[in-house]
């Protein structure tokens, strides 16, 4: 199929539909529950907050005192929630009882950065010690600790029609994918321009995924080809802090330091948009599971959500 030939993606066809406001604080992180019946947001006041994108209402608050909250993440049936902060601990809270009760994940040296649960009983967490664990959360103890990256890992990527391997990304300079069954790395790969990775995520298609640099280059991956597909750059020329893909995997989002997002067509290799509105960095994106809104967070303590 010749590339030249395919429909090119309008910038049109994205509109902010609303604005969430009255978060708490900055807004490091969100994360949609499996379903796309809430979206839930971390908040650098020690709160979690869920709303429902229809209403645009807030449904839940959740307090996680005392860990300073930096990343976030629904279980797949949504009844507990993950909160990672910069005092080294994951706190598990319970969603589906009227008493609010919670535990603590401790084993990490270094902040939380991110953390994706792989079924209602494991999570994956990486951290600023350099390593990523694996949690069994019935025996609230870690099962494997993933070592190898010499730097401070900022993100992991789990695909869920394959959870026994993951992609971290780390300031060494270096994305790597583990095998969650042996605690071993699969595979190191790296840009030929990006120094430090700031986010990864994975592609529709499972063996992709793409990665943000602090450089302002954005970097897609094969995993079986082992090497790099394709690279974009940020036309602002600023960090790219966070990033995920459409739910076809045609369109690829990456919010940047300038305080919007860019958007690229995956299939052209073009850029198609950039969505403005947010009035400081942006934080974090995440598709809706059904592919018809992206959510958007920034440092100006806002959500944004825009409809496909």
């Amino acid at each position: 199929m010749v590339l030249s030939s395919q429909k090119r993606v309008t910038a049109p066809s994205l509109k902010t539909a609303k604005v969430l406001r009255g978060q708490l604080g900055k807004v490091p992180s969100i994360d949609w529950s499996k379903n796309g019946e809430y979206l839930l947001s971390a908040c650098t006041d020690d709160f979690l907050l869920v709303w429902d994108p229809k209403t645009y209402n807030r449904v839940a608050l959740i307090p996680v005192p005392n860990i300073w909250v930096m990343s976030c993440a629904f279980s797949p049936d949504t009844s507990t929630a993950a909160a990672g902060g910069l005092n080294n601990v994951c706190r598990i809270t319970r969603l589906d009882s009227e008493e609010i009760s919670s535990f603590d994940l401790l084993g990490h040296s270094g902040f939380i950065s991110s953390c994706r649960y792989i079924n209602e009983n494991r999570l994956l967490t990486s951290s600023g010690d350099n390593t990523c664990k694996l949690w069994d959360l019935q025996t609230q103890q870690a099962v494997s600790t993933f070592e190898g990256h010499e730097r401070d890992v900022m993100q992991i990527a789990v695909h869920d029609a394959q959870p026994q391997t993951f992609v971290s990304g780390s300031l060494d300079g270096s994305c790597r994918v583990w095998d969650v069954r042996t605690a071993k790395c699969a595979a190191t790969l790296v840009s030929t321009k990006i120094t430090e990775y700031n986010a990864v995520t994975m592609s529709p298609f499972i063996h992709c995924f793409a990665s943000a640099g602090e450089n302002g280059i954005a970097s897609a991956f094969d995993i079986r080809a082992l090497g790099q597909t394709f690279e974009y750059e940020n036309p602002q020329g600023t960090m790219l802090s966070c990033i995920t893909y459409s739910a076809s995997g045609r369109l690829l989002f990456a919010g940047n330091g300038s305080s919007s997002c860019n958007v690229w067509d995956t299939v052209t290799q073009t850029s198609v948009a950039n969505l403005q509105g947010h009035e400081k960095p942006l934080s974090c994106v995440a598709m809706h599971p059904d592919g018809t809104t992206l959510a958007s967070s920034s440092l100006d303590e806002s959500i944004r959500l825009w409809h496909m």
